[in-house]
């Protein structure tokens, strides 16, 4: 970036000749540090593990942690206890075929509780357990979680570096019904996956912006397969997906505290509430969209205010050089003392100091200045650009929602979807196009829009596109749209 960085503890000037060589030093030196740091901890966790130390507090479903002494870790052992059932109960529904969504509304359904004494359950709790060998009366040592390569890249480490040793205790599963679980969750891992897990960033324009009134983000499923072929897809709330439904909770006699019940949201439902938006925000879509095009083609100018001071520096430099060299005359003819000369000699050799940093300041800002500037070519390009989202937008008034136009016109316009339980969606837009910056604040925008979507709107909308909607499928949708102030 240009900027220079001055260490003080160090004395480094990032600008100077030698700073390259001293970085490189200290940064050889604390890679240097930082290796030995691993190996030390590694060494001590080696230590431990061969010394039986159990690390973490021991609370685990199904076992009381008995330790005589509490000072001494080695000595402890577990006991199992009344929950013990529910583990073999999950182990056993998991080989039965029942996945771990599944297995989660069957506790909930059942009012199994969970470690901490609660009716809560959710898939991720269930494929630690299924995963975990202490059930089949095993310790399972891993050294560390990640490990790195030099002193700052990290890297997960897999089920290869873990070291399971037989433990004292009674195994509440057969280690062959452990084994069992652990070919049948290899058998379902994604193929390409490092560990067989992970999460890709979504592309999905409507999963970046939908965020439901309970605060959780949504998940993208497909919802059915049409006569011609077309795959359907819809959004779900990841509070639902991963704790069921609050009225289910509340139907098996639970509080449905913090759950969720916000309806499942078919893509074409998203799309089409944002065609209706931008209908009443343009009148006359293609007219509007010309007048908005020719104002911003003829208001397309540049300011440009900047100063290139590189000359005015340049020529304070010059001057102050000319009466060093006329002040060196001066003491060589013994005009002047040697005090008087040392005096201001260093007066000027400062200031040109000065000057010269300014210099060097003044040149970078104009050399950025000359690759800010916009050629003709980058104004058409922009220009161009412009035009295609407006387009797009008059388009998708016109009811053309194909999926490249909403894919690239959603994150322009919409900073957010909030979908309700009551059926209302908050729509927060983003019109002027800046950039989003911060996080989401509902204090920046203000409301411009009520409306209502009927049945007989909606259907005819479906017909249009070859599809059709029953009218006990259909709940009237509110919405209301904000605008970024």
């Amino acid at each position: 970036m240009n900027v220079e960085t001055i260490f003080l503890r160090d004395g480094i000037f990032s600008f100077s000749n030698d700073a390259t060589i001293k970085l490189g030093i200290f940064a050889g030196l604390a890679a240097s540090e930082s290796e030995k740091v691993r190996e030390r901890v590694n060494a001590g966790l080696t230590a431990c593990r061969q010394k039986g130390v159990l690390f973490g507090s021991g609370n685990i479903l199904g076992y009381d942690l008995v330790r005589p002494d509490p000072k001494d870790k080695t000595k402890n052992t577990y006991i199992k206890n009344a929950d013990a059932p529910t583990i073999y109960q999950i182990f056993k529904w998991y080989i039965e075929g029942y996945g771990e969504k599944k297995i989660c509304s069957l506790l909930l359904g059942g009012h199994y509780s969970n470690a901490e004494g609660k009716v809560s359950w959710s898939p991720s709790t269930i494929s630690r357990y299924l995963s975990c060998k202490t059930f089949a009366g095993y310790k399972s040592y891993l050294l560390s979680q990640t490990d790195t390569d030099g002193f700052h890249r990290r890297e997960k480490l897999g089920e290869e570096h873990h070291i399971y040793i037989k433990g004292d205790w009674e195994p509440i599963i057969p280690l062959e019904m452990w084994e069992e679980v652990q070919r049948i969750k290899k058998s379902k891992s994604r193929v390409g996956v490092k560990n067989g897990i992970g999460k890709r960033p979504t592309t999905d324009c409507w999963m970046k912006v939908l965020k439901c009134e309970c605060g959780k983000s949504f998940a993208k499923f497909k919802w059915r397969v049409n006569q011609s072929g077309e795959e359907c897809y819809g959004y779900q709330c990841r509070n639902i997906v991963e704790h069921r439904r609050k009225s289910f909770h509340i139907a098996n006699g639970l509080s449905g505290e913090g759950r969720c019940d916000v309806k499942s949201i078919p893509a074409w439902k998203i799309s089409y509430q944002l065609m209706r938006i931008l209908q009443i925000l343009w009148d006359e879509p293609e007219k509007d969209a010309e007048h908005i095009a020719s104002v911003i083609e003829e208001s397309y100018e540049v300011e440009d205010d900047f100063v290139d001071e590189t000359p005015r520096i340049s020529k304070q430099i010059e001057i102050l050089k000319h009466r060093m060299a006329t002040l060196v005359d001066k003491y060589l003819d013994g005009m002047i003392t040697e005090d008087i000369y040392n005096e201001k000699y260093n007066d000027l050799k400062a200031k040109i100091e000065a000057f010269e940093i300014d210099l060097k300041e003044a040149t970078i800002q104009a050399e950025e200045h000359q690759l800010s500037i916009v050629s003709d070519e980058d104004k058409i390009e922009a220009l161009n650009n412009v035009r295609t989202k407006l387009e797009a937008m008059v388009d998708i008034t016109k009811g053309k929602l194909d999926e490249a136009t909403i894919q690239s016109l959603v994150p322009e316009v919409v900073d957010r979807v909030t979908p309700t339980e009551e059926g209302e969606f908050r729509w927060y837009l983003s019109l002027g196009g800046e950039s989003k910056v911060g996080e989401f604040n509902e204090k920046n925008y203000m409301l411009l829009q009520e409306l209502a979507i009927k049945y007989d709107e909606a259907r005819a909308f479906r017909k249009s596109t070859g599809s059709y909607l029953r009218v006990g499928q259909w709940q009237d949708i509110n919405l209301k749209v904000y605008v970024r102030k």
